[in-house]
């Protein structure tokens, strides 16, 4: 039997790649949370600056009855 053909050396093989999945899929999670995190991050900021300008706007554009009085 050859060396490619011994179970034990077959179910070592298995291991060793079930185990590379597990690794790369939680590399992978992490990954994806940092991004979802700086995605999130980013959304509240622009929401941010929204507001801030439409508040701007929104002041600016009040009628000029309203102004005087």
């Amino acid at each position: 039997m050859s060396s490619t053909q011994d179970p034990q050396v077959q179910a070592a093989k298995l291991a060793y790649h079930r185990a590379a999945a597990v690794l790369h899929t939680a590399k992978a999670n992490r990954i994806e949370a940092d991004m979802k995190a700086a995605q999130d991050a980013c959304d509240r900021e622009m929401r941010k600056r929204v507001n801030k300008a439409f508040r701007s706007v929104a002041s600016a554009a009040t009628p000029f009855a309203a102004r005087a009085t």
